[in-house]
C-alpha cells in the first residue's frame, strides 16, 4: 500500500489492463487530498462543514483501490470526511480486497509488473519550446487586430458561445448573460432565465453555447443539479427545458458543469441538436459527462470519464462527432475521447491520454481562489473546424526554476491519442499566469490568459490580460506576437476587496499592499467584523478565519472564436484605453475579426 500527501494516477493500471492479459493487478492507495465542500449558498441543512484550516485548504483522507484484470479497469474509491477518523480508510481498503478476479495465466504478467516498476507505462514530462514574441509594454488593445471592446454584465467565470456565422454571440459573466445580434459591435443584457418548472435555488457556474439549429443554450449550477436553458431568441427570455444533470437522489454535490454541442452535424434522430455537458462532483472530485441528441430536452446518464481525483472538466467537440473531455487526476492532465451522443458516447480506443504538469503555484495575492474550487492552471481543449484530426490542448505550467508560469499549448495530430510538442504562447518574461481559455478555428489555435508581467515588489498584483494565436503546420505550431488586451492598464487585484473573504489566507498576507481585511472575526459572512489576518484585530475569544471567496475574478476564463470573430472576455476592475473604469470588477469582452 501506498501513503502519502497527494493524490497519484491510476493511469499505470489502466494501460495494463489493455495488454488483454487475465492477470489482477492491484494497487492501493491511502493519501491526503484536497477536500472541496459546497460554497455556503450551496449548503443543505444536514451539511457537517468541516473546520477550515488557516491555510484555507481542507485535506480528506481518501482509500483508493485500482484493479486491472484482463482488458478492464475496477476502481474504487472512498472519500472520508476531513474530521473522520482515518482509520476507516483501512477499512475501505479491507473491503476492496475482498474483490474477486480471474488471476493472472499469461506469461507476460511479470514483464507488465517490471514495466509498471520501472515506470514505462507513466508518462513522460516534454520541455516546452518556443516562446512567442512579446508585447511591447503598453501595447494598445486591440492593437494591429482591429478590436471591438465592450463592457457587459457580471464579472468572473465567464463563458462565450458564438453562430457560425459570426453574428450571434452570448456572453455570460456570473450567470448576467449579454446577447449581440451584429459581430460584437454592441451587446443587450441581460437576458432572462425563465420558465415553469426551472428549480428555484441556483448558485452560479452558467455555461453557455450554440447548435446549428440555430439554438443558444445555457446551464446553471444547483447543489445537485444542473438545469438547462434553451432560446433561439436571446433577447426575449431563456426558457427553462429541464435538469440536464440531476443527482439529488445520489445526494452528489455538482460543481462546475460546462457544455458544448456539436456545431457541424445535427443528431441522426432528427429532434435536434447533440448538445453534451460536464462536471465535477464535489470531494470525491469525479469528472463526469452526459449527452443529448434532442437540443437537450432528454439526456442520458452520467458517464465517468475516468479522470476525478482532481476534476474540473471542460469539453470539445470536433467536426467528424468526436467528444473530448479534459480535466486533472493527481500530477497530470488527463485527455479522454468519446463517440458522438447517438453512438452511445463510447470511450475511444487508447484513451484515456496523460500529461504531466507542474501546477500554478499558490498564493497567488489579491486572488480569493487559488486552486480550492477552481484549478489555475485551467487545462482546455479545442479541434480545428477543417481537420478533426488537430486537436489543441492549452494549460498553464509553473517553469522549470518555479518562479513564473507560462502559457502552454500542445498539438495533436492525430486525434487527441499524442502531444508530442509544448510550444509557449506568451513572451519570454518570467511572470506569474493563470486561468487560460483556447479555440481553434481554420487551422490556427486562439489563447487568452491572465498576466502578471508588470508587476513589482511594491505592486506584486497588477494584472493584465493577454491574447496570443499559434499556427499547426505538419504538427509544428509557431506562436505569434501577444497583444495585450488590457492596454497597460493593469488592474490591482488586491485593490478589489475581499467582499466575501478568502479562502487561503496567503492570497491577502501575501499583497505588497497592506493591511487587507480578507478574513471574518470568528465566523464567515453576514454582519461578522472584518479583519487582517497579518495583525487581527479580533475579541480575545475569536479568530480571524477565511470564507468561501465569492469569486470575484472567476474560477475559469472563457473564449470563442468562429466565423471570423474571436471573441476574448475576462473580468478587470479596471478599463482597457477608452472605457470608463467603473468602480468595480467588471467583465469585458473584445471582439476582433480574424482570417
Amino acid at each position: 500500500m501506498n501513503e502519502g500527501r497527494l493524490v497519484p494516477a491510476v493511469d499505470d493500471l489502466r494501460q495494463c489492463a489493455r495488454l488483454q492479459t487475465l492477470m489482477d493487478l492491484r494497487d492501493e492507495r491511502k493519501v491526503l487530498a484536497p477536500f472541496k465542500t459546497p460554497d455556503p449558498p450551496e449548503e443543505t441543512p444536514d451539511l457537517r462543514r468541516p473546520k477550515i484550516p488557516p491555510s484555507g485548504e481542507i485535506l480528506a483522507w481518501r482509500a483508493m483501490t485500482a484493479v486491472a484484470a484482463g482488458d478492464r479497469l475496477v476502481r474504487l474509491q472512498t472519500v472520508l470526511h476531513p474530521d473522520a477518523d482515518p482509520r476507516i480508510a483501512e477499512e475501505a481498503l479491507r473491503i476492496a480486497r475482498s474483490l474477486k478476479l480471474p488471476r493472472a495465466t499469461s506469461g507476460t504478467a511479470s514483464n507488465d509488473i517490471r514495466q509498471l516498476t520501472a515506470g514505462t507505462h507513466r508518462p513522460r514530462p516534454a520541455k516546452p519550446r518556443t516562446f512567442a514574441m512579446a508585447a511591447p509594454q503598453l501595447k494598445p488593445a486591440g492593437a494591429g487586430v482591429s478590436g471591438t471592446t465592450s463592457a457587459i454584465g457580471g464579472a468572473g467565470e465567464t463563458e462565450v458561445a458564438i453562430s457560425t456565422n459570426g453574428q450571434q454571440i452570448l456572453a455570460a459573466a456570473t450567470c448576467w448573460l449579454s446577447y449581440s445580434s451584429d459581430g460584437g459591435s454592441s451587446f443587450n443584457y441581460w437576458s432572462v432565465k425563465t420558465g415553469p418548472g426551472a428549480p428555484g435555488t441556483l448558485h452560479g457556474d452558467c455555461s453557455v453555447a450554440w447548435g446549428p439549429s440555430g439554438n443558444f443554450y445555457s446551464t446553471e449550477l444547483g447543489t445537485s443539479f444542473v438545469a438547462f436553458y434553451r432560446t433561439n431568441d436571446p433577447i426575449a427570455s431563456f426558457p427553462y427545458v429541464t435538469l440536464a444533470v440531476d443527482r439529488r437522489s445520489e445526494q452528489m454535490y455538482t460543481d462546475q458543469p460546462h457544455i458544448a454541442a456539436d456545431r457541424w452535424k445535427p443528431s441522426t434522430s432528427g429532434h435536434g441538436d447533440r448538445v453534451y455537458i460536464v462536471w465535477m462532483e464535489t470531494a470525491q472530485y469525479v469528472a463526469r459527462i452526459a449527452c443529448s441528441s434532442d437540443s437537450g430536452t432528454t439526456w442520458g446518464s452520467p458517464v465517468d470519464t475516468n479522470s476525478g481525483d482532481v476534476g474540473y472538466p471542460r469539453v470539445s467537440v470536433g467536426p467528424d462527432g468526436k467528444v473530448y473531455v479534459v480535466s486533472r487526476s493527481g500530477a497530470n492532465i488527463v485527455i479522454d475521447k468519446y463517440s458522438d451522443c447517438d453512438a452511445g458516447l463510447a470511450e475511444q480506443l487508447g484513451f484515456p491520454v496523460t500529461i504531466p504538469i507542474t501546477d500554478v503555484a499558490c498564493p497567488i495575492p489579491g486572488l480569493d481562489r487559488c486552486n480550492n474550487g477552481n484549478w489555475l492552471s485551467s487545462p482546455t481543449i479545442a479541434v480545428d473546424n477543417l481537420t478533426a484530426s488537430n486537436v489543441y490542448l492549452g494549460y498553464a505550467e509553473s517553469n522549470a526554476a518555479l518562479t513564473g508560469q507560462n502559457i502552454v499549448v500542445r498539438q495533436s495530430t492525430d486525434g487527441g491519442e499524442t502531444f508530442p510538442t509544448a510550444v509557449i504562447a506568451n513572451g519570454n518574461v518570467t511572470a506569474v499566469r493563470f486561468m487560460p481559455w483556447l479555440g481553434a478555428y481554420n487551422g490556427v489555435v486562439y489563447v487568452g490568459w491572465y498576466d502578471r508581467r508588470d508587476a513589482t515588489p511594491a505592486s506584486n498584483d497588477l494584472t493584465s490580460y493577454y491574447q496570443n494565436s499559434l499556427s499547426g503546420v505538419d504538427g509544428v505550431l509557431t506562436p505569434g506576437t501577444e497583444v495585450n488586451l488590457s492596454g497597460g492598464n493593469n488592474d490591482p487585484q488586491c485593490a478589489s476587496g475581499w467582499p466575501c473573504g478568502t479562502r487561503r489566507s496567503g492570497d491577502s498576507t501575501g499583497c505588497s499592499t497592506q493591511p487587507q481585511n480578507a478574513g471574518y472575526c470568528g465566523q464567515g459572512g453576514g454582519e461578522n467584523p472584518r479583519c487582517d489576518f497579518a495583525s487581527p484585530q479580533c475579541a480575545a475569544n475569536q479568530q480571524c478565519i477565511t470564507w468561501y471567496g465569492c469569486p470575484k475574478y472567476g474560477d475559469y476564463n472563457g473564449l470563442a472564436v468562429f466565423g471570423g470573430k474571436l471573441v476574448n472576455i475576462w473580468a478587470s476592475a479596471i478599463a482597457p484605453p477608452g472605457n470608463d473604469s467603473p468602480g468595480y470588477i467588471a467583465a469585458w469582452t473584445v471582439v476582433t475579426p480574424v482570417p
